[in-house]
């Protein structure tokens, strides 16, 4: 086997920001019907589809922020890197996701691997930002005893300006957790899916409808959390306890509703005539910015592509859904240059 990066176990994961109640009675998707996402079937495979829809969602908006890899939800991750202490001895280490919340372990040398040796943390030679970290090298005096007698010596540094190969262990992001069991009215301790990024004071939101409320935390267990005051309201299993701000969860509901609009829904919602067009055509994407076109995979017709373009563009680029124009399967042709590539039309 061979070398496996530190950051490969934890990377890719997702998880959900919303729980099925907060979409399902969200004004914002009060128009979707929920209720036939899989045709035929159960309440059960309903619920089911639609919180794979949340959970697809919500990698979205994690891959909007921080790309392909990057969670809003608190993780434990593990990165390397190549660093050179400062002047004053420090290393100034920017992690790829942010916010900090907890630097766990920090391991520095001039190889690799064996190499590295661990740096106790403290709040002494730690100092947590928002977006980056600072560890300095432990100093201090010690007694070591020679043939000649006592002799103190003061703890040496990093060597200034030399590479060195730098592994940290640090938590970031929003903690971001479910109720495992029912909580009711007056309850100081709440059973939760995951602790991580939850610490003693940290101030969080029980999110469920009219009976949204916050709450502090004063001591942090194994999937259990105290409280400082009892809750107001009674709280079922699944109901979302988190820290992040509720214009992420407000954006993750806006992608669950756009997810839900299947392109049959679509069609059937159409008029006659567009209804007509939306059957595979060649399609001049709004973005393309060259001579290439997308066209669906059906059988081409170039000889047709420019004939029907003037009549058609205004009528089609007005009034046909987004949804006809972008599920189509796609394949790249050369349109003739009297296509102009920046007009988003479906042509006939």
């Amino acid at each position: 086997m061979g070398v496996v990066a530190p950051y490969i176990l934890q990377e890719g994961s997702s998880t959900a920001y919303v729980s099925l109640d907060e979409v399902k009675f969200s004004p914002t998707a009060s128009a979707v019907d929920f209720s036939n996402l899989v045709a035929n079937g159960s309440q059960a495979v309903q619920d089911r589809a639609l919180y794979e829809l949340i959970d697809r969602a919500s990698s979205m908006a994690d891959v909007f922020v921080y790309g392909r890899l990057g969670t809003l939800s608190a993780t434990v991750n593990t990165e390397n890197g190549r660093y050179r202490p400062n002047r004053m001895g420090q290393f100034i280490i920017s992690p790829n996701y942010t916010p900090i919340l907890e630097v766990q372990s920090f391991s520095v040398g001039t190889l690799p691997g064996v190499g590295l040796t661990a740096t106790t943390l403290s709040n002494n030679n730690c100092f947590i930002e928002r977006d980056q970290f600072i560890v300095t090298a432990a100093s201090g005096l010690s007694n070591v005893t020679t043939t000649y007698g006592s002799l103190s010596t003061v703890g040496a540094g990093w060597n200034y300006d030399q590479q060195c190969f730098c592994q940290w262990t640090y938590v970031n992001g929003f903690a971001n957790t479910f109720l495992t069991a029912n909580a009711s009215a007056g309850s100081t301790t709440l059973s939760v899916t995951s602790t991580t990024g939850i610490y003693t004071g940290t101030q969080m939101t029980i999110w469920d409808g009219m009976n949204d409320e916050d709450v502090t935390i004063a001591s942090v267990g194994t999937n259990t959390v105290t409280l400082t005051s009892a809750t107001k309201y009674a709280h079922g299993p699944n109901t979302n306890i988190s820290t992040l701000p509720p214009a992420v969860k407000q954006a993750v509901i806006h992608i669950v509703v756009a997810l839900s609009k299947s392109a049959v829904r679509a069609v059937s919602s159409c008029p006659k005539w567009a209804r007509s067009l939306a059957r595979p055509r060649v399609l001049v994407s709004a973005w393309t910015t060259s001579s290439w076109a997308t066209t669906s995979s059906s059988p081409s017709r170039p000889s047709g592509v420019v004939r029907n373009v003037s009549r058609r563009r205004s009528l089609v680029h007005r009034h046909l859904p987004d949804e006809l124009r972008r599920d189509q399967p796609v394949q790249r042709v050369r349109l003739p240059r009297e296509v102009h590539p920046r007009d988003g039309v479906l042509l006939g």
